[in-house]
């Protein structure tokens, strides 16, 4: 247990904890505050946990402070000292002693030409600068036509990227009779990927994806694709991996609608992909692994 301090509504403790962080191999300072109930809070918000599990357990709930700690769990240029009101009684007060973070976070984009031609990369980087008020690279290594048995022999090249975040698809193509890849195969295909990009950070954001709905004969040639896209999440799940289904953004649109915005059955227009599912992604990544609010 640390000093104490004493503040206009209520006593603070301050506990310290260490993490790692394994792009400097140093230490980053956490401060965690523990109220007299015993609540503990934290301006390094615990849902911004990047897939770690340096937090204890009884770190549970953030304090009401907006602190520019959201990146903890994946990388952090700073030592901070921060104080969170406790029980939320008081305004918020933090104050962060950090040096300019030069390196970008970094976010790979892995699959088929739903990525490589969705056009949602830049929209997408542009939305989490702003957002984050840090700067983030998005790098594409997808391929068009290609499936997971390619992400598996590109592996190398993706993790030559470091990435902090990887967003991975591929179902839609292993599901195509005429590039056919197992069910299984499929299934652990992404599982050899997942475990390469976290093999190298054990911090990174791993989020697989289902893109968009197909008609016509693009969907004909993928009469299991529902079935692909089940085993996917199942496997995300099964991995402690994110899922992101992005179908479930064209629901609210006709068929006649539906058929304007992807014509030829399989690629929507990169002015629907950048809008829809770079909005999609920003906002899961915030409200799930940074502060669930932007800083801007």
């Amino acid at each position: 247990m640390g000093p104490e301090f004493r503040g206009d509504n209520a006593m603070v403790l301050f506990r310290e904890f260490w993490m790692e962080d394994r792009a400097t191999a140093g230490l980053v300072f956490v401060p965690v505050a523990a109220s007299n109930e015993g609540r503990l809070f934290s301006c390094a918000l615990p849902r911004c946990r990047g897939g770690h599990s340096d937090f204890p357990e009884d770190v549970r709930e953030p304090g009401p402070a907006a602190c520019p700690v959201t990146l903890t769990g994946i990388r952090l240029r700073a030592r901070l000292a921060c104080l969170a009101p406790v029980l939320m009684l008081a305004s918020p007060f933090c104050a962060a002693s950090a040096a300019p973070m030069t390196d970008p976070l970094k976010i790979v984009t892995i699959g088929t030409s739903l990525t490589a031609m969705g056009g949602w990369q830049a929209p997408l980087q542009k939305d989490l600068t702003e957002c984050l008020g840090i700067p983030v690279a998005v790098t594409n290594q997808a391929g068009s036509g290609e499936t997971s048995h390619w992400g598996v022999q590109n592996i190398d090249a993706i993790l030559a990227e470091r990435p902090d975040i990887a967003l991975i698809e591929f179902a839609a193509n292993d599901a195509a009779l005429n590039r056919f890849v197992s069910l299984s195969q499929s299934v652990e295909n992404v599982r050899e990927i997942v475990r390469a990009v976290r093999a190298q950070n054990r911090r990174a954001v791993i989020v697989i994806q289902a893109m968009n709905p197909f008609w016509g004969f693009r969907r004909w040639v993928r009469p299991f694709l529902d079935q692909y896209i089940e085993a996917h999440a199942a496997l995300a799940q099964e991995l402690g991996v994110d899922f992101i289904d992005h179908r479930q953004l064209w629901a609210a649109y006709s068929d006649a609608e539906m058929k304007r915005m992807i014509p030829d059955g399989a690629h929507p227009l990169p002015g629907y992909s950048a809008r829809m599912i770079a909005t999609h992604i920003k906002t899961w990544l915030v409200e799930r692994h940074f502060s669930g609010r932007c800083l801007h």
